[in-house]
C-alpha cells in the first residue's frame, strides 16, 4: 500500500534532473514521438528509457501510467523535478475494459497539469 506522496516524490526525483546520472539521463530522455504508456497519458506523448514525455497545452510533464484490474495511475513531475502530480482511480482505464474511459481521463489529466502550483 501506497500514499500518494511516495509515488510523488519518486516522479520528482526520477522525471527530474537528480536521480540519475547525466549519462543515463540522456538515455532516458531520448524520445520516440508517438511512444505511449498504457493508457496513453496525457497530451501528446512520446517514449524514452523508462520514462514518457507528455506534451499538454501548459507545457511538458515527464512520468508513467499504468493500469491493472481495480486502478489506474498517472504519476508525472515538472521536467525540473519541482512539482509533480499523482493521479488514481479505481477502475481499470483501458480501452478493452470501457471504451470512452481512457479519452476522459487524459482530458482530467491534463486539466490537474494545468492546475499545478508555480510558473508556467
Amino acid at each position: 500500500m501506497t500514499t500518494p506522496a511516495e509515488p510523488g516524490a519518486f516522479i520528482r526525483a526520477y522525471g527530474g534532473p537528480s536521480l540519475a546520472s547525466a549519462g543515463t539521463r540522456k538515455e532516458q530522455l531520448g524520445f520516440l514521438p508517438g511512444g505511449a504508456s498504457e493508457p496513453a497519458g496525457p497530451g501528446t506523448n512520446a517514449a524514452g528509457a523508462a520514462i514518457f514525455r507528455y506534451t499538454t497545452r501548459c507545457g511538458e510533464l515527464y512520468g508513467h501510467t499504468g493500469n491493472t484490474p481495480g486502478y489506474t495511475l498517472l504519476a508525472a513531475s515538472t521536467p525540473d523535478g519541482a512539482r509533480s502530480l499523482v493521479f488514481a482511480v479505481d477502475t481499470q482505464g483501458d480501452k478493452a475494459v470501457k471504451a470512452r474511459l481512457p479519452a476522459r481521463l487524459r482530458t482530467v489529466q491534463e486539466d490537474f497539469a494545468c492546475a499545478l502550483p508555480g510558473d508556467r
